[in-house]
């Protein structure tokens, strides 16, 4: 039996639930499963939501020793480490786990950096932190990105592997809709997530079309208190058990992000699942999920019109509506856990006992 140290962030109370953690939380429990892989984990997580600039700087703090020292302890009894981490702690903390995990333990080290945008930070930072991530990439047994822009980005080196958001979805438990009526948006509450480009577009809209916004809000509380369109819902967020039924009451998910941070956002996937097409923003990352036509459309950025044009495109035709919610569950079928999981385990198993 193969023994793997995962290491990451899991949701905990008093902390914002985003996709990093859901993710991080579907690898750890879709490994627990596995008959030959015994699993430690160490959890990165702190309670940052609602915490002061003192606190916070505290918080990480006694994070970052408690998690290194734990790291120390459990890496002698693992075969291998998998560092699920953020670009922004990637670029100023991953090389410390290569020293610690790799030079001094001499066990094999896999990083998994979570989002789209680590390219982009990579590219702001100072000459000593690119210097430090370029080693850790090329120190590490493999680094895993979420989407392949990125791997594209870092000009393809050869320790770079893709490592997609995978979601297991439930089957439905009614039949798919005939036509397009209600929207979806399922995401943390944010300007820069396009919301307001949701409420213009509900204007352009057809009467009986409805949208639902739903999630953790952050500064669109002046959104939600006034509401500039009749046909548009806030609604508090959902547990994890509750978005299932949640898209089976919708009949297409948008995203129109800005956000060049976004990876693979798991709602997207957790939609085609379910048979929902997606529409959303054209950011390189996000556009890889999406096959014009076949299980949704892509849209510019802060184009409202673009957005409602295209969301009146699908529900004034339901033959085109019924395509893409059979492109959708075909294309979100590749994203199930186990299919990524079993590529990625073939890339890390099996593994060495000790380093050379």
């Amino acid at each position: 039996m193969k023994k793997l140290l995962l290491i990451g962030p899991l949701p905990i109370e008093n902390d914002v639930i985003g996709g990093t953690k859901v993710s991080f939380q579907a690898l750890c429990d879709h490994l627990r499963d596995q008959d030959d892989i015994e699993t430690n984990i160490v959890n990165t997580s702190r309670a940052l939501a609602n915490a002061g600039r003192m606190k916070r700087i505290a918080l990480n703090g006694i994070t970052f020793f408690a998690t290194h020292g734990q790291v120390a302890r459990h890496t002698r009894h693992s075969d291998a480490v998998v560092l699920n981490i953020s670009a922004g702690a990637a670029l100023k903390t991953g090389w410390i786990f290569n020293l610690l995990v790799q030079t001094i333990l001499r066990k094999p080290l896999y990083i998994r950096l979570f989002g789209g945008d680590m390219f982009a930070v990579w590219e702001k930072a100072n000459p000593l932190w690119k210097a430090l991530f370029s080693w850790s990439m090329a120190r590490s047994d493999k680094m895993f990105f979420q989407t392949k822009t990125l791997i594209v980005q870092f000009k393809s080196h050869p320790k770079l592997a893709h490592w997609p958001t995978s979601r297991d979805m439930s089957e439905r438990q009614s039949p798919l809709p005939q036509t397009c009526r209600r929207i979806l948006f399922l995401s943390q509450i944010k300007r820069s997530k396009g919301i307001e480009d949701i409420l213009a577009a509900s204007h352009l809209m057809r009467s009986d079309v409805s949208f639902t916004i739903c999630g953790p809000m952050f500064d669109c509380q002046d959104l939600a208190q006034a509401p500039s369109s009749p046909n548009a819902t806030f609604k508090d967020p959902v547990s994890s058990a509750e978005v299932g039924p949640l898209l089976e009451q919708h009949d297409l998910v948008i995203l129109p992000t800005r956000r060049v941070a976004e990876g693979y956002p798991g709602v997207l996937i957790e939609a085609m699942q379910m048979g929902l097409p997606i529409v959303a923003s054209d950011l390189p990352n996000i556009a890889e999920l999406i096959v014009a036509g076949k299980n949704g459309f892509s849209v510019p950025t802060n184009r409202p019109e673009d957005l409602a044009k295209t969301l009146d495109m699908i529900a004034q035709d339901p033959v085109l509506f019924q395509e893409l919610q059979n492109g959708a569950r075909e294309i979100g079928e590749g994203y199930r856990q186990t299919g990524v999981m079993r590529r990625i385990l073939d890339l890390i198993l099996p593994i060495e006992q000790k380093r050379p």
